[in-house]
């Protein structure tokens, strides 16, 4: 339980201070380290995750969106057939958490290939 607290504080705190500068690829990247150096099972640990990086990407589209009193959103929802600016907002939240959702995975697989699993103990 307190690596998944773990992974969710890591993607969300470091990705938010990573988009500063840094290419927004790097939330994969993050993920990816989470899950190697904090591993948990697969389906909390990637939801874990996918919760984390959309509400990363939520929030600071949200806020850019906000900023320009979603001018540019409505226009480019208008060019994807009328979608609304929320829906742009949470589509880019989705695409935000796949990110970290792929990130995530990737880690944990390569944990499991690096490092293997726990020697059992024989009685």
């Amino acid at each position: 339980m307190r690596n998944l607290r773990y992974t969710f504080l890591i993607i969300a705190i470091l990705g938010n201070l990573s988009l500063l500068g840094l290419p927004w690829w790097l939330v994969a990247v993050l993920s990816a380290g989470a899950a190697y150096f904090f591993p948990t099972k697969i389906v909390p640990g990637a939801t874990a995750a996918f919760s984390a990086g959309f509400l990363l990407w939520f929030v600071l589209a949200y806020g850019l969106d906000s900023a320009n009193a979603s001018l540019l959103s409505g226009k480019v929802g208008m060019l994807f057939k009328g979608l609304k600016p929320m829906h742009l907002l949470l589509l880019t939240g989705f695409l935000g958490g796949l990110l970290a959702k792929l990130g995530y995975l990737t880690g944990h697989y390569a944990q499991k290939l690096f490092v293997g699993p726990a020697p059992k103990l024989v009685k």
